[in-house]
């Protein structure tokens, strides 16, 4: 696979920033923020988050002049970004060998990812970019309408509930922005004080996590409240770090050419394993029923997942193959079917998820 070189003088003056800044929130830390007689307890002003315990399982190692960054599962593949070649490269999950690659789509240095289940949005200073996975053609972009400050630069991105969250550095860098790519606009804004400098953004479980490169943590934020619950160290002290969650390991990379892999320990296993239910059917919702045109199908999942869609006949003869993905997102997942095509008279939806089949009738009227 070729490498591409072709740099963005902005985007590198960013990384300079960052540096800077990540020395600061150090020396910032020792005078209010950070441990706290080297116990597993770190503090942000009166408060306390204990330490989260994860296993160290794997490291991928790039070649040395690389520079990765931006991370994002597809539900195959990892996806990052490498800011010395320019180019998004989509690994092997479990062996971090290169499958494909293409070199930046854009003359600016892409720093933060998001897969939608289909396709690939990345940022790259304050423009948001919607790219086609398979041949890394840019489909649209646009600024984040978020309050901007001098310098700013978003630098982690994450795809929930149809929403395109975003973290970046500059201005409220506290603060977790939930854009609207549809009308483009800002729906969701989530203030965590306990936040110095946020950098990589992931999804996990019903919470987001995110890399503080001031810390060179990961910390664990309540959606709602903006709460910070939990923290586990990054293995590499690093200041622009960015996450992504496959499900089961959680992936950091370390701004240089490393990608480390993580698990949570036996303990948080089983406690992950008590509390974390894959799907809930009463978040399995298929309307309007009757319905005459469209059959809306949606479905919540708690963590990212595969999935396919079938409509058979009320004898249980199959009708259509809907759809079947191997990446499902977190949160509200939306499929739209034109049913005009077919008899008027009762049917069952059926979704294949994880080895269990969940069934909805519906009727349809012409």
């Amino acid at each position: 696979m070729s490498l591409f070189n072709q740099k963005n003088s902005t985007m590198k003056k960013v990384i300079i920033m960052l540096f800077i800044a990540s020395l600061w929130g150090s020396l910032f830390a020792q005078q209010g923020l950070g441990y706290e007689n080297d116990s597993k307890e770190l503090t942000t002003g009166q408060n306390k988050y204990t330490e989260i315990e994860m296993n160290l399982v794997d490291q991928f190692h790039f070649k040395y002049w690389s520079r990765i960054i931006g991370l994002s599962f597809d539900g195959e593949y990892i996806w990052c970004s490498d800011l010395v070649s320019d180019s998004l490269l989509a690994i092997d999950k479990n062996t971090g060998e290169i499958i494909k690659g293409f070199p930046f789509p854009v003359n600016s240095s892409l720093v933060g990812l998001a897969h939608d289940g289909e396709y690939l949005w990345a940022s790259g200073g304050q423009e948001i970019y919607k790219i086609d996975p398979d041949n890394g053609t840019v489909i649209s972009s646009f600024i984040a309408p978020i309050p901007w400050a001098t310098n700013a630069s978003i630098t982690g991105l994450v795809w929930v509930n149809n929403i395109l969250y975003c973290t970046y550095t500059g201005g409220f860098s506290s603060r977790i922005y939930g854009i609207d790519v549809y009308n483009v606009i800002c729906v969701d804004t989530i203030d965590s004080g306990g936040i110095s400098s946020p950098f990589g953004l992931t999804y996990m479980e019903g919470f987001f996590w995110i890399h503080d490169y001031a810390f060179t943590k990961i910390l664990k934020v309540n959606p709602d409240n903006g709460q910070n619950e939990g923290w586990f160290p990054h293995h590499y002290y690093s200041f622009y770090s960015d996450i992504t969650y496959d499900g089961e390991y959680i992936y950091c990379s370390d701004g240089f050419c490393n990608i480390f892999k993580y698990e949570f320990t036996d303990t948080t296993t089983s406690i992950r394993k008590e509390l974390n239910i894959t799907f809930n059917e009463s978040n399995f919702k298929v309307y309007p029923n009757p319905v005459q045109d469209r059959l809306i199908v949606e479905f919540y999942l708690l963590e990212i997942s595969g999935a396919t869609t079938e409509i058979y006949s009320i004898n249980g003869n199959l009708v259509r193959k809907v759809i079947s993905k191997k990446h499902f997102t977190t949160g509200w997942n939306r499929i739209d079917i034109a049913v005009t095509d077919l008899l008027s008279g009762e049917y069952i939806l059926k979704l294949f998820l994880k080895n269990k089949i969940y069934n909805k009738k519906f009727i349809i009227k012409n």
